[in-house]
């Protein structure tokens, strides 16, 4: 534990924010006082950070803290430091593994969707910002202000139990140009850092009572996750697919979290969201079907040729590959059908004899149950180097 890059001002914030009233100013210290359990209490505080025992201070005024909070200094230094951010919390609960501990490939896959957690929430987002239409399916390749404002959320070291992902998004000093306009066109309202933590909570509250929804219906229809796209701009088959990989498909629960920084007002929810394995594989259901229903469009296509068919020895035909998003290489890829002109089919030919992989521009759309990629603008075979 130590007081490091804690300043005073994050200490008053948190006293304040606690109840606690600052009663007297020294020369040096603050001393704050407030009642516990119908008793008193007191804290000091140091004023400048530059103080040779700034340091020492402050460990004493956490000591006291945790005595008084019962609970661990460090987690009230982590709180402290919440004030100017918000901080999110996934914590995966691995069964028959200790605390802390994740299985290797999960662990990778977890960081991937983690981040794909957040992707989607700077996307929608932005589309509040800027008054463009929600859509149930997100761009794979989205603008790259999205990634530009990707790079400001920090991911931090864990904390203790089971295992917690965390992520923080700093919400001080919010520029003008990350404010949302106001209904009479004035700059104003909430500050683009916290609308995006806004947008993963309300995004993920969403998904989770859409598959609650679907859980308790006798059909377990998908088109209930339609009906909550069309009611919140939060929830997305995007989204879904990002819980449904941090979960390892289903084999890992987990549930959510958001500290929110004590800096700016909110009536946002505090209370964690559970995923265990049925809520899971509703959202399975839901973003398959979503998917199903608005496909997606004008995407570029990585993936292999698994098998070819035509009916003459030359001429057109048929291929089917397996293919990903080129912007999502972690989502899981699918089978799809391509008809090729005879130029195309030769080059898929090379592509499946040769082992390479193939680049796609076009729509992907399902039709009479199965894939189909339609109104290709690009095929090509990526080039190997030696």
């Amino acid at each position: 534990m130590s007081g490091t890059n804690l300043s005073p001002e994050l200490v008053r914030i948190y006293l304040r924010s606690h109840s606690w009233q600052r009663t007297e100013e020294l020369p040096r210290t603050e001393v704050w006082r407030t009642t516990i359990d119908g008793e008193p209490a007191e804290v000091v505080v140091p004023r400048n950070p530059r103080l040779l025992d700034f340091d020492k201070l402050v460990r004493q005024l956490l000591e006291t803290l945790e005595i008084f909070e019962e609970r661990d200094a460090n987690q009230i230094l982590l709180d402290m430091n919440t004030a100017v951010v918000d901080r999110h919390y996934a914590r995966l609960q691995p069964a028959n593994l200790p605390s802390g501990a994740l299985p290797l490939p999960e662990g990778i896959k977890a960081y991937a969707s983690f981040r794909d957690l957040f992707l989607s929430a700077v996307y929608r987002a932005t589309l509040v910002q800027t008054g463009e239409p929600h859509k149930p399916v997100e761009p794979s390749r989205k603008p790259d202000r999205i990634y530009d404002f990707l790079r400001a959320i920090r991911l931090v070291v864990p904390v203790a139990g089971s295992y917690v992902l965390t992520a923080e998004v700093p919400v001080a000093g919010a520029d003008p140009e990350q404010m949302v306009l106001g209904v009479d066109g004035r700059v104003g309202g909430m500050p683009q850092p916290r609308r995006v933590s806004a947008a993963v909570q309300e995004g993920t509250a969403a998904a989770w009572q859409a598959a609650q929804a679907y859980l308790q219906q006798g059909s377990r229809d998908p088109a209930v996750f339609e009906e909550h796209a069309a009611a919140t701009w939060g929830l997305t088959a995007n989204l879904c697919e990002s819980l449904v990989a941090l979960s390892s498909e289903g084999r890992i629960p987990f549930s959510l979290r958001v500290a929110w920084a004590t800096t700016l007002e909110h009536d946002l929810p505090t209370e964690p969201l559970e995923f265990d394995a049925p809520v899971i594989e509703a959202l399975q259901a839901g973003a398959q079907f979503l998917r199903h229903r608005y496909g997606e469009q004008e995407v570029l296509f990585r993936g292999t040729v698994v098998k070819l068919e035509r009916v003459a020895i030359s001429g057109p035909g048929t291929a089917v590959l397996l293919i990903g998003p080129e912007a999502e290489p972690t989502r899981k890829r699918r089978r799809a059908y391509i008809d090729l002109d005879q130029e195309r089919y030769a080059q898929a030919i090379e592509a499946h004899r040769e082992g390479k992989e193939v680049l796609v521009q076009g729509n992907l759309e399902y039709r009479q149950g199965r894939w189909r990629l339609v109104q290709v603008q690009s095929f090509q075979v990526e080039e190997t180097s030696d």
